[in-house]
C-alpha cells in the first residue's frame, strides 16, 4: 500500500504542475486584460515584409482571405500565395486577385510545413525583413499588421499574434465548447504570460518571422503540428516567440462533426506525440543552459489538452478522496488545492473572456464534452495519427 501511496503522491504532484501553471496565466490575463493598450508598438513603415499564405485546394475562401490582409498592407509589404498540391481553381483565383503566385506539387511530401519550406526557399532572393505567414481559411479581422512586422524585425524574434478559432452563430453547444478551450489555449494563457515576459507557443497562422531566422530553421519538419514544433526549434535557438495580440486572425469551426473530429485528432494526437518524443528532451538541454524562458516554454508546451487533462484530474482526485477518508490526508489536500484552482480558472476565464463564446447554461455540459472525447484518446494508443490530412472546409 505504502507504494501505491507514494505513486499517487507523485502523480498528484505533477498533475498540480501543468494546473498551477494555468492558474498563474489565467489570473495575470484577468488582471492585466484592461492594460491591453501597453502592448502598443511604433510603427517604423519601411521594413519589409511578405505575406506568406500557404494553400491547398482553398480556391473556395483565399479570396476572402487575401481580401482580409489587403486593406492592412503597408507600401513595403506584399502577398505570396503558394499554391501547393492543388486540384482546384486556387492558383488562377490568387492571380485574379492581383498576388504574386508560385505552384509547388509533390505527391510524396504533403502537409503545410513542406509549403511553408517552398515559400521561404522561394523568397531567398527577396530577402524580405520579416515573413508573416496566415493560413488560408484565415481573415485578417483588426488592425496592426505593421506594429507586428515592426516588432518582429526589432526583437528579431518570432512574434504571434492573436489568433481566435470561433463557433459560428448555428454552432452546435460542442463546438462552442471547443471554441472556448481554443480562447483559453491561444488567448488568455499566452496573455498572462507576456506579463511575465515569457514566450509563447507559435499558432500556426499570425506568426511573423523574422528573415534571420527563417534562415536557420527546418520547416520541412513533417511534423502534424508543424506551428508546435516550430516555435519549440525557435526557443531551442536562443529565439522563443513573443506573444502579441494586435492584430486578431479569425477562423470557424466547421459545422460537420466529422471533419471537427478528423480536425482534433490531427491535432491533439500531434501534440501527445510531441510531449512524449520530443519535449524530454528538449527540456534536459534547456535545464544544462540554465534557460528560463525556454524552460517555461516547454513546460506550457507540456500541459496536455484541455479535455486529457480535465479527465487525468477527476479520476485522481476520485481515488486520493478514497484514500483520505482511510486516513491518507496529503492525497486528498493535494487533489483539493489542485481541483480548486482548476475550476477557478475555468470560471475566471469565461466570466472575463469568454462569455461572448459560450452561456454559463451551455458550460455545464462541459463533462458530457470531455467523456466523448475519450475514444480520441483510446485511439492514441491503438491507431494515432500521424500523417497530415487537410480539414474539409463548409
Amino acid at each position: 500500500m505504502e507504494a501505491v501511496y507514494y505513486s499517487l503522491l507523485l502523480l498528484s504532484s505533477l498533475l498540480l504542475i501543468p494546473v498551477t501553471v494555468i492558474f498563474i496565466q489565467v489570473l495575470l490575463a484577468v488582471v492585466y486584460k484592461k492594460e491591453s493598450t501597453k502592448y502598443s508598438y511604433t510603427i517604423d513603415a519601411d521594413y519589409t515584409a511578405c505575406i506568406l499564405i500557404p494553400a491547398h485546394d482553398e480556391e473556395v475562401g483565399l479570396t476572402r482571405t487575401i481580401r482580409s490582409v489587403k486593406p492592412y498592407l503597408s507600401k513595403n509589404h506584399y502577398i505570396l500565395v503558394v499554391a501547393d498540391n492543388c486540384s482546384d481553381n486556387t492558383s488562377s483565383i490568387a492571380i485574379e486577385n492581383l498576388v504574386e503566385t508560385i505552384e509547388r506539387t509533390d505527391a510524396t511530401l504533403k502537409g503545410k510545413c513542406y509549403a511553408l519550406e517552398y515559400g521561404f526557399q522561394y523568397l531567398k532572393d527577396k530577402n524580405p525583413d520579416v515573413v508573416v505567414v496566415i493560413d488560408a481559411d484565415c481573415e485578417l479581422t483588426t488592425e496592426g499588421l505593421d506594429s507586428l512586422v515592426t516588432l518582429c524585425a526589432k526583437e528579431q524574434r518570432p512574434v504571434q499574434c492573436l489568433d481566435l478559432m470561433l463557433a459560428k452563430a448555428d454552432a452546435s453547444v460542442k463546438t462552442k465548447i471547443s471554441a472556448f478551450a481554443w480562447l483559453l489555449k491561444n488567448h488568455i494563457r499566452p496573455l498572462g504570460s507576456s506579463v511575465l515576459k515569457m514566450p509563447c507557443q507559435l499558432m500556426g497562422t499570425g506568426m511573423a518571422i523574422p528573415w534571420s531566422l527563417a534562415q536557420k530553421l527546418n520547416f520541412a519538419n513533417g511534423s502534424i503540428v508543424e506551428d508546435l514544433t516550430l516555435g519549440l526549434d525557435c526557443a531551442q535557438l536562443g529565439k522563443p516567440p513573443i506573444f502579441y495580440p494586435f492584430p486578431t486572425v479569425t477562423s470557424y469551426f466547421s459545422n460537420n462533426s466529422e471533419v471537427g473530429i478528423t480536425q482534433k485528432s490531427r491535432w491533439e494526437h500531434g501534440h501527445l506525440q510531441v510531449i512524449m518524443t520530443v519535449l524530454p528532451k528538449m527540456l534536459i538541454k534547456s535545464i544544462k543552459l540554465k534557460d528560463i524562458k525556454s524552460i517555461f516554454m516547454i513546460v506550457d508546451a507540456a500541459i496536455p489538452p484541455l479535455a486529457l487533462l480535465s479527465m487525468v484530474l477527476a479520476l485522481l482526485t476520485m481515488i486520493n478522496i478514497m484514500l483520505a477518508l482511510h486516513g491518507y490526508l496529503l492525497l486528498g489536500v493535494l487533489s483539493s488545492i489542485t481541483v480548486s484552482m482548476f475550476v477557478t480558472s475555468i470560471h475566471l476565464s469565461w466570466y472575463f473572456f469568454g462569455r461572448n463564446t459560450i452561456s454559463l447554461k451551455e458550460l455545464c455540459v462541459v463533462p458530457k464534452y470531455i467523456l466523448g472525447k475519450m475514444p480520441l484518446y483510446l485511439r492514441f494508443l491503438t491507431n494515432k495519427q500521424l500523417s497530415w490530412i487537410k480539414t474539409k472546409r463548409d
